[in-house]
C-alpha cells in the first residue's frame, strides 16, 4: 500500500451498570449447601465454585461444600445460569440459580478472564483482538487489526481491502466466521469479503484459532479459523450507547456511526449503524485516482426470553460498498460489493438429568461482488480498449442443532448436527472498442 493510514477516532460511551446478585455467607470454615434451579427446584450438577484460589464442582445431587475465607468473594457459575456471588449461607441451605438460556451457536471456552471463544477444552493456540484494541489502532479494516498477532500476516490487494494469512496460508485455507457463521466468498479475486465487509466499529472482538484443531470447523481450514464476534447487549450495561467518528490526515473524508442498546430480563435489543466516505488518497507523487470508497454497515440483534429457561434470538446484518478503489490493478475497480445475513435461534436450559440444554439455529447469507476491468492495447496499428464487467454472488443457508449433555458432575459434552447449502453464480461480459491509431 503506497500510504500509511493515520486517523483520529473520537468515542463517547454512556451506560447504566447493573450489579451482580449477592447471597450472604456465614463466617464458618466450611458450609454444606445444595445448589438448585430456582423454578423447578431440581438440584444442579456441575456448578462451579470459583474464588480464593478455589475451583470446586457440585455433585450429581447438587451438593457442594463451601469453604469460607474472610474477605474473599466466591462466585457460583454454571452454563445456562446467571452467575451468583456468595457472602453468606447457613449449613444445609439451598442456593438457587436463575436460568439464563445459552444459545449454542458457537463452541465456548469457560475461564474467569475470557468467555465465548473458540477451542473449548483444547490446547490449540488462540489469539484475540478486543474492542478496546480496535478503538486504539483505528484500523481501516479487520485484517489490519490483526497485525501483531503471532502467526498472522496481512496483505493489501487494494487501497481498502485486506487479506489475512495464518501461518503462511490464506484464501480458502483459512475460514472466516461472523458470529460463528462461515462466510463463503462470492469472488476469490481481490480482498477477503469476510473481513472487508465488516466495519471494525461494529465488532466486539476478533478470535483466531490456528493449528490442526481448526479442521473441527469444516474441511479446508488447515491454516486456521478467524471468528468475528459482533457487539452483543452487555449484561453489565443493559441500557447504553456510543457515538463515534473518525477522520484521516492522508485520505480526504470521514466515517461516523452509533450503537444503542436497551433491554430487561425478558427482551433486549442492540443496533449499530456506520457510514464512511473517503476520496482519492494523496501520495508523494500526487493524488491517486480511483482509490476512494463509500460504505454503509448495519447490524441488529434482538433477544426475547418468554420463560426463564428459554430464549429466542434474531440477528440481521447488511453491508454496502460503492466505488471501492483498486489502484495498481491494471484498471480494475469494484463498483459494488454487498453482504446480507440473517439468523433465528432458539435455546432452552432444560437441566433434566443428562440432557442439560438444547439449541436450534436457521441462517442465510448472501454476498455480491461486481468488478470492472478496463485495459488498453495496440493491435495492428489499432488502439483496442477492452472493458470487462464481472458479477458474482454466493448464497449460503443452513440449519444447526446442538445438545449439551452432562454425563458427570464435572464434565459436559456438546453434540450437534449442521446442514449447509452453498450456491454460487458468476457472469462476465467483455466489450472491445477499436480505434485507428494516429499516424
Amino acid at each position: 500500500m503506497p500510504f500509511a493510514f493515520s486517523g483520529v477516532r473520537v468515542v463517547r460511551r454512556f451506560a447504566c451498570v447493573a450489579c451482580l446478585p449477592v447471597v450472604s455467607l456465614a463466617q464458618q470454615s466450611a458450609t454444606p449447601a445444595v445448589v438448585a434451579d430456582v423454578h423447578s427446584r431440581v438440584p444442579l450438577a456441575g456448578v462451579v465454585l470459583e474464588g480464593a484460589g478455589l475451583h470446586l464442582h457440585s455433585d450429581a445431587n447438587g451438593r457442594l461444600s463451601i469453604p469460607v475465607a474472610d474477605g474473599a468473594q466466591l462466585i457460583l457459575r454454571r452454563a445456562g445460569y446467571r452467575p451468583l456471588a456468595l457472602r453468606d449461607a447457613a449449613p444445609g441451605d439451598t442456593i438457587f440459580l436463575t436460568p439464563e438460556p445459552t444459545l449454542l451457536n458457537t463452541v465456548t471456552v469457560e475461564s474467569p478472564a475470557v468467555r465465548n471463544m473458540l477451542a473449548t477444552g483444547t490446547t490449540q493456540p488462540v489469539g484475540s483482538v478486543s474492542r478496546t484494541q480496535l478503538d486504539a489502532v483505528a484500523a481501516p479494516s479487520l485484517a489490519d487489526a490483526l497485525k501483531g498477532i503471532e502467526g498472522i500476516n496481512v496483505q493489501r490487494p487494494g487501497a481498502w481491502g485486506s487479506k489475512a494469512f495464518v501461518r503462511g496460508l490464506g484464501g480458502e485455507r483459512v475460514a472466516v466466521l461472523i458470529d460463528g457463521q462461515r462466510v463463503n466468498r462470492a469472488c476469490t479475486f481481490g480482498m477477503d469479503q469476510g473481513l472487508a465487509t465488516v466495519d471494525p466499529a461494529t465488532v466486539e472482538r476478533v478470535e483466531l484459532l490456528s493449528g490442526p484443531g481448526s479442521t473441527l470447523y469444516g474441511s479446508g481450514n488447515v491454516g486456521g479459523v478467524i471468528n468475528v464476534v459482533t457487539r452483543p447487549v452487555s449484561p453489565s450495561a443493559r441500557r447504553g450507547g456510543e457515538v463515534r467518528a473518525a477522520t484521516s490526515s492522508a485520505v480526504p473524508g470521514a466515517s461516523a456511526g452509533a450503537t444503542v442498546s436497551t433491554g430487561g430480563r425478558q427482551a433486549d435489543v442492540v443496533f449499530s449503524a456506520d457510514v464512511a466516505s473517503y476520496g482519492d488518497y494523496r501520495a508523494p507523487t500526487g493524488t491517486v485516482n480511483e482509490s476512494g470508497l463509500r460504505t454503509l454497515s448495519l447490524d441488529a440483534k434482538a433477544g426475547i426470553q418468554p420463560t426463564a429457561a428459554t430464549r429466542l434470538s434474531l440477528q440481521g446484518a447488511a453491508y454496502e460498498g460503492r466505488d471501492i478503489g483498486y489502484p495498481g490493478s491494471m484498471g480494475a475497480t469494484i463498483p459494488r460489493e454487498s453482504r446480507y445475513s440473517g439468523a433465528v435461534e432458539w435455546g432452552a436450559q432444560l437441566s433434566r438429568g443428562v440432557l442439560d440444554a438444547v439449541s436450534a439455529r436457521v441462517f442465510a447469507q448472501r454476498l455480491e461482488h461486481d468488478m470492472s476491468v478496463q485495459m488498453a492495447m495496440m493491435m495492428n496499428n489499432m488502439k483496442v480498449t477492452q472493458v470487462t464487467d464481472a458479477r458474482s454472488h454466493s448464497l449460503t443457508s443452513g440449519v444447526r442443532t446442538q445438545l449439551r449433555l452432562v454425563p458427570a458432575s464435572a464434565s459436559s459434552v456438546d453434540v450437534g448436527m449442521e446442514a449447509v447449502e452453498w450456491r454460487a453464480e458468476a457472469t462476465r461480459v467483455t466489450q472491445r472498442v477499436s480505434t485507428l491509431a494516429p499516424a
